[in-house]
């Protein structure tokens, strides 16, 4: 089978494992609390029920959170799949890998299916390697923007926004209020984050309100908006065009075993204030022009990962400014994740 979808499971159903906080747990920042850890874990496990988008079909579903089954067996209906076996609920307060250790007949059936695997994101327990050495650095938001920067100049229509990496948390608050009192709007964020967290739209309106950059990040610590440790990266805002819908792109694509990038799609993301909410696709969802700059560019992204030791399935996220002219990746991410799997399978009105 061609395409895709050869390279990615052979056009067979496959097993889906919902490992978003394993993957996660590898960029938490130094001094995470057991509290913290909790929490995120929790976080995760929620968002883990975008799992059931992995691949066109999906045989095994392993969760984390406990899901309706009345959910599922409404997508396998909608989405014409064949029987789907579920188990959710797997893995509260756990990782999934620290859940199945203990489920070892689970782990059995998964290891002896005879059906691709398909996680989250690779983990050290898949293995170290170069591959694994690249998620690690492309995971990374200053990582990735840096890539972005160094093949923008070959892509019109391609626009990165400015990012600066202060050497400290206190050096980010003065820099927020610097920002605020020239009128500019930042985004802050931290380097790893998954579905928004992690990430902040700051006003100046709001910054002053809380009496300042360094109060202002206190609360977000305090509400768990933000991490307590680690560093912060302040990015430049792209104002939204006229064309509401075309604000939040993504464009995803798949890096075979052989290192060829073979492109997925461009889909048309929901993001409320800086969560992930959900992607639609499908003829007429992202006009042409607009599909066809996020292609090329998510492509060269993807031989950069490629050479680099990459192999899997990864996004590229982009906002724009206007309807059909500048696209500016990293405002999201580049994700060597599932984090946009689910795009494949949503159908279009």
């Amino acid at each position: 089978m061609d395409g895709w979808v050869g390279t990615w499971t052979g056009g067979r159903a496959a097993v889906h494992l919902g490992n978003v906080a394993d993957f996660n747990a590898q960029f938490f920042a130094p001094g995470t609390d057991a509290e913290q850890r909790a929490r995120r874990l929790r976080q995760a496990h929620h968002y883990a029920c975008l799992a059931v988008g992995y691949s066109p079909e999906p045989a095994v579903l392993v969760l984390p959170a406990e899901v309706d089954r009345e959910w599922t067996d409404w997508l396998a209906r909608e989405l014409e799949w064949g029987p789907v076996e579920v188990h959710s609920g797997v893995a509260d307060g756990r990782t999934l890998a620290e859940a199945l250790a203990a489920r070892p007949a689970l782990a059995a059936r998964i290891a002896d299916s005879g059906l691709p695997v398909l996680s989250w994101g690779r983990t050290a327990a898949q293995g170290e390697g170069p591959e694994l050495a690249a998620v690690r650095r492309y995971e990374s938001e200053a990582a990735a923007h840096g890539l972005f920067a160094a093949l923008a100049a070959e892509h019109p229509g391609i626009v990165v926004p400015a990012q600066e990496r202060p050497e400290s948390r206190r050096r980010a608050a003065r820099r927020l209020t610097v920002r605020a009192a020239r009128g500019l709007t930042t985004v802050l964020k931290s380097p790893h984050g998954v579905g928004g967290y992690g990430t902040v739209v700051v006003e100046p309106a709001e910054l002053f309100a809380a009496g300042g950059g360094s109060a202002l990040l206190r609360r977000l610590v305090r509400s768990d908006t933000m991490p307590r440790h680690g560093e912060l990266l302040l990015e430049e805002y792209v104002a939204p065009g006229p064309a509401a819908r075309l604000r939040d792109l993504t464009y995803d694509a798949v890096v075979g075993p052989d290192g060829a990038v073979h492109p997925v799609g461009a889909g048309a993301m929901e993001v409320a204030g800086t969560r992930y909410q959900g992607v639609t696709v499908g003829p007429g969802a992202v006009p042409r022009a607009a599909a066809e700059t996020a292609r090329r560019f998510a492509l060269a992204v993807g031989e950069r990962l490629a050479a680099d030791g990459y192999r899997g399935w990864f996004d590229v996220d982009f906002v724009t400014d206007r309807p059909t002219v500048s696209r500016f990746p990293g405002v999201g991410s580049t994700s060597t994740t599932a984090a946009s799997r689910t795009a494949g399978w949503a159908r279009s009105p």
